[in-house]
């Protein structure tokens, strides 16, 4: 039977595992021609920092890949070093064979580039990549031309015209770096490192004469334009059309400096600058491009004497329409005979033309991670998680096929250990709540067998649904165990993570128990009286509905057997008990016996109730007080000092909920035998307080509006944020660490309103946090409402309440 089951059980648990890794990925090509897969798997383990590596495969197809090709061939073959303006410019050159045709040393240079670009983006430290960093990247077989074969295709040997696929693959190395993170799913690092590299960006403010896209006078590519400081901004230098020697251009000249720029690789092109001056009527400044082969210009925009400025304007131009090309921008500056001015004053150059991957992506990613960690707070767009959960660690696999230009917001939360989500956690979790609901399962119907008779034995039956039941909880504990997306096969977005998997495992198992031992209880009502022998005499006794113990005897009574000793049992009353089927028993035997052995009836021995006694050290006097295990001691007093057994913690403030405020003063009274400085204010006339208390010593206020006797202290209850603060305050600064009990909160809510009441105690409270000090607030069940009770009790660090009378409802 239990091979069976676990046949069964295992079945289940293969099923389910081949059904989650038999998902598609979601998503499909969008209509673009070509598309990129980025395919990556890692390794990492660790407790609370985690270490590993991985591989990853990045392929591009169709047109796709015939545009990465040629990016490939004019940076790495036309060229043996990277040119200003692009990533990695610091890139070390190499020998190159300018034929149009990629070889190892083209490729291999290519790959170290991308690598430094993923380990190196963010310093030494290394690259965000999901959870972790990647702090080392390398080609499959090495750093060497001749790794290049095993870890490239589709690149060697090939020209801009081909038209194949290209695969490149990389090992990496992998650190946790953080213990909480939350992540994107649709991460696509690895793709856009094939690309960023190639990203253009060139500005020039000009104060650097040396390094300018634009060259100036005395170069080859200008004729009479300079760099001089600007008029309209001393201090900062602009490039100007001019002589060095004259503080206005000349009449009838004609200055142009030009920059080439290789738009080739951008996705998008823009150039901006900024201009300041003034020219006379008719000179003007061309600002042309041309591609490179032909002759003569286009121009962008011409700047006249109507375009005069005394502060910088900004123009922007979208190069868009030379994407793909490489460009001569051209500034060209034409006065006439006219005459003449400061002229303009470029500063601020900037030309950006980004690279990036636009078409269709998909990702395929699976981490494997031995450790303590856990995943959790999955959103789910477009792409698909599963989570695998074992007492080892997690596997997570992610896949999704979407648009580059609109990435799917699937994220999901790393910690290196969370209670809640621990995997070895949870593992005993579910062990434990299974075999508890086996155990009471079990133990239920064991007792409800046992309580047949031999003669009635064949009819009792197990109830086999309810034992279906438990047996269905485990297999599901188990299922929801490891593989907590489940339910993400039926495209539903949750995922069976820690909380639910507490909630789910202990409401089971908890209902599961009641509902297996109510059913069994009253299976147990249902079976039959036991049959009597035939050769013995039947006799029908009345019985008490209760087992109990029989009335003391009248005058002298006749000697009853024990059923379970047979010795003589005189007296019943005092030393045994009767069952309901008429059998009497020794009260030791009974509770030997459990069972009546006639009726097979539970047997129930009342047991006198003893009282424990219990040594408690008085918190004031430190005596040692001896009194009854359940006295509560806050009416409890010594027998030494009188004070009341139940410390007092100080620092607190209290408040204490009773009929009359006694227990708060007897409390107030345990602190001042420790020498605390002391402050009560109260409703009670301060003499009768002292007669009813045994308060002496302390500074006393009377809460009253009347005042009479000019040697009794009073406040003014409807003064409470002036005299009333002002005392409290006072003593609290004067006395750090002192305690104040105020007696009558019902008073004071009458004459100010509850709100103002509940200010006045939150600032009370702060002052003696403040300060250390204690605060003791008694007040009556009914003086407020629920509402009312429940602000005010969340205003104070502990809460007692003494009284038997209940709290509004």
């Amino acid at each position: 039977m239990k091979e069976h089951r676990l046949q069964k059980l295992l079945l289940i648990i293969v099923m389910s595992s081949f059904l989650l890794l038999q998902v598609p990925p979601p998503g499909a090509s969008q209509g673009y021609e070509g598309k990129v897969i980025s395919e990556s798997d890692d390794e990492m383990i660790g407790l609370s920092e985690y270490s590993g590596g991985g591989h990853m495969t990045v392929t591009i197809t169709g047109e796709q890949a015939t545009a990465l090709r040629r990016r490939i061939i004019y940076m790495f073959d036309e060229r043996s070093s990277i040119p200003q303006g692009f990533t990695g410019t610091n890139f070390p050159s190499w020998s190159s064979t300018p034929n149009g045709v990629l070889d190892e040393q083209e490729i291999l240079h290519y790959s170290l580039w991308v690598q430094r670009y993923l380990w190196e983006r963010q310093g030494q430290g290394g690259t965000p990549y999901y959870f972790s960093r990647m702090t080392k990247v390398e080609l499959l077989d090495g750093d060497t031309a001749a790794g290049v074969p095993l870890s490239t295709e589709g690149l060697l040997g090939t020209d801009v015209d081909t038209d194949a696929s290209i695969v490149i693959k990389h090992i990496f190395n992998l650190e946790s770096g953080v213990q909480h993170r939350t992540f994107d799913l649709s991460d696509n690092l690895t793709v856009s490192a094939l690309y960023e590299g190639f990203s253009f960006h060139r500005s020039h403010d000009f104060n650097d004469t040396f390094f300018g896209p634009f060259s100036v006078a005395g170069e080859p590519t200008t004729t009479n334009w300079i760099i001089k400081d600007n008029p309209y901004y001393p201090g900062n230098l602009a490039l100007w059309h001019g002589s060095s020697e004259t503080p206005q251009y000349e009449d009838n000249i004609t200055a142009s400096t030009y920059a080439d720029f290789d738009l080739r690789f951008a996705v998008e092109a823009a150039m901006r600058f900024s201009y300041v001056g003034h020219v006379e009527s008719g000179d003007t400044l061309r600002i042309q491009i041309k591609e490179e082969g032909e002759s003569s210009y286009t121009n962008l925009q011409t700047l006249g004497s109507n375009d005069n400025r005394n502060t910088f304007q900004t123009l922007v131009f979208d190069l868009d329409s030379y994407i793909g090309k490489k460009v001569r921008v051209n500034f060209n500056f034409t006065s006439n005979q006219s005459g003449n001015n400061t002229g303009f004053f470029i500063d601020d150059f900037d030309i950006n033309a980004p690279c990036a991957y636009i078409g269709t992506l998909e990702l395929h990613n699976t981490d494997y991670i031995v450790g303590a960690l856990s995943f959790a707070g999955f959103e789910k767009d477009q792409g698909t998680a599963h989570l695998i959960r074992t007492p080892a660690g997690m596997i997570l696999t992610y896949s999704s096929s979407f648009n580059s230009t609109n990435p799917p917001a699937d994220r999901a939360v790393f910690t290196t250990f969370d209670f809640l989500d621990n995997p070895q956690i949870l593992f005993g979790l579910i062990f434990v709540c299974a075999y508890l609901m086996s155990h009471f399962q079990n133990k239920y119907y064991n007792d409800y067998r046992r309580a047949y008779s031999m003669a009635h034995r064949e009819g009792w039956f197990k109830r086999k649904w309810i034992h279906g039941l438990g047996l269905l909880g485990i297999i599901l504990f188990i299922l929801f165990y490891f593989f907590p997306s489940l339910f993400v096969l039926a495209g539903a977005n949750f995922y069976m993570l820690g909380v639910f998997m507490w909630a789910f495992c202990i409401v089971y198992l908890v209902v599961m128990v009641i509902v297996t031992k109510f059913v069994y209880i009253k299976a147990e009502e249902a079976i039959p009286p036991p049959i009597p022998r035939e050769d013995e005499i039947s006799v029908v006794v009345e019985a008490p509905e209760e087992y109990m113990e029989l009335p003391p005897p009248v005058g002298m009574a006749m000697a009853v057997p024990c059923s379970v000793c047979l010795e003589d049992l005189h007296d019943i009353a005092d030393e045994g008990i009767k069952c309901k089927c008429g059998q009497v028993f020794h009260k030791d035997c009974a509770e030997k016996a459990e069972r009546c052995p006639n009726c097979n009836r539970l047997l129930e021995v009342v047991k006198p109730k003893e009282t424990r006694m219990v040594s408690v050290k008085c918190p004031s006097c430190g005596d040692t007080v001896l009194v009854e295990g359940d006295s509560d001691l806050l009416r409890t007093h010594c027998e030494s000092c009188g004070s009341i057994l139940q410390e007092v913690a100080l620092g607190y403030n209290y408040l204490i909920v009773d009929d009359n405020p006694a227990v708060a003063f007897e409390e107030f009274k345990s602190i001042l035998k420790k020498e605390v400085p002391s402050l009560c204010i109260s409703t009670t006339f301060p003499d009768k307080l002292r007669k009813e208390y045994d308060v002496e010593g302390i500074d006393l206020f009377w809460l009253s509006d009347t005042a009479t006797d000019p040697s009794v202290k009073t406040l003014d209850p409807k003064r409470l944020d002036f005299e009333m603060m002002r005392a409290i305050s006072n003593f609290f600064k004067d006395s750090p660490k002192g305690v104040v009990i105020i007696d009558g909160i019902e008073y004071l809510t009458v004459e100010n309103g509850f709100e103002r009441v509940l200010r006045f105690v939150k600032k009370i409270n702060d002052l003696a946090s403040v300060s250390d000090a204690t605060v003791i607030v008694p007040v009556g069940p009914s003086a407020l409402g629920k509402d009312e009770f429940a602000m005010l009790k969340k205003e104070f660090d502990k809460v007692q309440v003494l009284t038997s009378t209940p709290l509004p409802e």
